[in-house]
């Protein structure tokens, strides 16, 4: 089932349950695959944004060493 089948079909709080699963998966994947940077979501439902955040660095320079 995609998100946005999850999204659409379910309550508020079901919903806040998806969500917190699909930052936890961001975060994994971020760590997994050695991404180095950052990766930002953002939910949409309706015209209105419900969820947005951001995972990672902001600092490349400073996360790689680079100078």
């Amino acid at each position: 089932m995609s998100l946005l089948t999850k999204l659409t079909s379910h309550s508020d709080s079901e919903i806040d349950l998806i969500l917190e699963e699909f930052e936890w998966q961001l975060q994994k994947d971020l760590r997994d695959d050695d991404l180095k940077g950052s990766i930002s979501m953002a939910i949409v439902k309706e015209d209105n944004l419900i969820r947005s955040k951001a995972f990672g660095f902001h600092d490349f320079k400073k996360v790689s060493g680079n100078n």
